[in-house]
């Protein structure tokens, strides 16, 4: 969704490029920085996710050497693009934009790490739950909670 909508605001930037409207360009891309800044913690956090048996620091670094690689290749090509025309850099950042939206549609979304999580919650509260029921423990607090929040009365001599 995030990328889909980053695509419709730097297309939106074909519109007010031109216009010289420094006001209405400025509008722009303080609308492509609200959509576009959002993908880079979500992308973190889904390449996580789907290289789960993979640490997270090992994930994210290569998430970032990745993108530092591909950010200075399009940086390159982008400056000499803009030396040609504006125009050709935008479609250039749109094209980058509609290549991870499209492949973004087909990652299987396999929530690996929270599966596992919930796997060990579960097996936690069983057997917390066995062991309760093997010694004739009642999972009940002791003390009342309404007793914890009312405060003592002070002491007047």
């Amino acid at each position: 969704m995030v990328c889909f909508a980053s695509i419709a605001t730097i297309a939106l930037t074909f519109y007010t490029l031109p216009s010289r409207n420094v006001a209405l360009f400025s509008v722009n891309l303080v609308l492509v920085g609200l959509t576009v800044l959002p993908i880079i913690p979500i992308g973190f956090a889904f390449s996580v996710e789907v290289t789960f048996p993979i640490s997270e620091a090992l994930s994210n670094g290569m998430m970032i050497l990745v993108s530092q690689v591909f950010g200075t290749c399009l940086g390159i090509v982008a400056s000499m693009l803009a030396k040609i025309n504006p125009i050709y850099t935008i479609w250039l950042y749109l094209g980058s934009c509609m290549i991870a939206a499209v492949s973004s549609l087909f990652v299987k979304e396999q929530l690996k790490r929270i599966q596992m999580q919930g796997n060990q919650e579960k097996s936690r509260d069983e057997k917390r739950s066995s062991y309760y029921k093997q010694h004739d423990i009642n999972n009940t607090p002791s003390v009342s909670t309404s007793s914890l929040l009312t405060a003592p009365s002070p002491n007047v001599p």
